[in-house]
């Protein structure tokens, strides 16, 4: 009897409920919750901003300093943290390129509204060479991010860093030893820096009154091609490494291939533990020699499109120039948002940072691989 009555109450308590909300209605679009609110604000998916300000860095490069463009939508810059990058829409002949830029300054410019990228020219950069010899100030563009896991976190890193950066990597190091100095983190950063020569070193007067001001900051530069009084000449070596490490050191590493590959061979020797080393996303694909010009059949969103790529650009280059839009973020096969199904031909791909699953599934990362032969590829939805 008691059972009886107990599920009569529920199935009554039922009954109401439904009542309540048939006479509620059934969607919940006409609400917009506070916490959505804030997290939209806090992690849009797109943002447009403009150019405020360009300075020259060196012969080759130049910072870009951003303002959201409140002309097209009045939101406040993202949360981002030092170490990070963003990727930036931009238009070119009608086209329009992605590409993976690291914010080069401390998280604390989101509270005035700034956010800034430096940028290098590279060789038929067709992107790097636009930004250099044609944006101005007040142009706008779309910038999506922030991305990488490229940043210090104080339960696994330790409380001295070793940062060891190539050429424009410095960008990304640059982000942090400000972020060191505004005491967002707490430890002691110690800077190998390499160039080419004197003139190539991209930030060296904020470096140095960093380090003039900041006990914690550590600035040590080398030239690869020069000789002078004040710098170490050649390249980051074990006897180095081994002056200026402490008992626990994380060690952040950015630059060209080849900087990675001689770092670590050295990190290894001193059987520092994986833990403590870290990489960012300026990795270098092996590029093909060839300059032959192939088919690549593309499948995307239901319907096939043939375009013609050369042997010499990778497979994204070739969509962007053709105008079809693949997902995309590092721009150099880590992030694996353009992640594609190869489903005939033969490209070349750096295979390093290829996981052992898509090889053997046949997927590629368009972005880091180039056309051997004609392909048919299927990009993701």
């Amino acid at each position: 009897m008691k059972i009886k009555q107990s599920l009569s109450g529920f199935q009554a308590k039922v009954a109401n409920r439904q009542k309540f909300l048939k006479k509620g209605g059934s969607r919940l679009d006409s609400i917009e919750f506070p916490m959505n609110r804030l997290s939209g604000n806090l992690h849009p998916n797109a943002m447009s901003v403009r150019v405020k300000q360009i300075l020259e860095e060196t012969h080759d490069t130049k910072t870009f300093v951003f303002e959201p463009n409140y002309v097209q939508k009045q939101i406040p810059f993202f949360n981002y943290q030092a170490g990070q990058y963003i990727t930036i829409e931009v238009p070119i002949n009608g086209y329009v390129f992605q590409r993976p830029y690291s914010i080069s300054c401390t998280p604390r410019r989101r509270g005035i509204q700034e956010i800034q990228v430096t940028i290098k020219r590279v060789n038929d950069g067709v992107v790097s060479n636009y930004f250099l010899d044609q944006v101005k100030v007040g142009d706008p563009f779309i910038i999506h991010g922030p991305f990488g896991e490229f940043v210090y976190q104080p339960l696994r890193d330790a409380h001295h860093v070793i940062a060891i950066a190539g050429g424009s990597g410095i960008t990304t190091i640059m982000a942090m030893a400000e972020a060191l100095a505004d005491r967002i983190h707490d430890y002691y950063l110690t800077i190998f820096y390499g160039a080419n020569t004197q003139s190539d070193l991209i930030f060296k007067n904020r470096l140095d009154a960093l380090s003039k001001k900041d006990p914690q900051i550590e600035v040590v530069y080398l030239l690869q091609n020069e000789a002078t009084e004040g710098y170490l000449t050649g390249s980051v070596t074990k006897e180095l490494i081994l002056q200026y490490r402490k008992e626990e050191t994380s060690y952040f590493v950015c630059g060209p291939d080849e900087l990675y590959e001689s770092v670590n061979e050295i990190l290894k020797s001193l059987d520092v533990p994986n833990k403590y080393i870290r990489h960012d996303v300026y990795l270098e694909c092996e590029k093909a020699k060839t300059d032959d010009t192939f088919e690549i059949h593309v499948l995307t969103s239901g319907e096939e499109k043939i375009i013609y790529g050369r042997g010499k650009e990778t497979i994204l280059e070739a969509l962007e120039h053709s105008g079809i839009s693949a997902p995309k973020h590092c721009g150099v096969g880590v992030c694996g948002f353009c992640r594609s199904k190869l489903l005939e031909g033969t490209v070349l791909t750096n295979n390093k940072y290829v996981a052992a699953s898509d090889k053997n599934y046949k997927y590629i990362h368009p972005c880091a691989a180039y056309p051997l032969s004609d392909i048919t590829i299927r990009l993701p939805k």
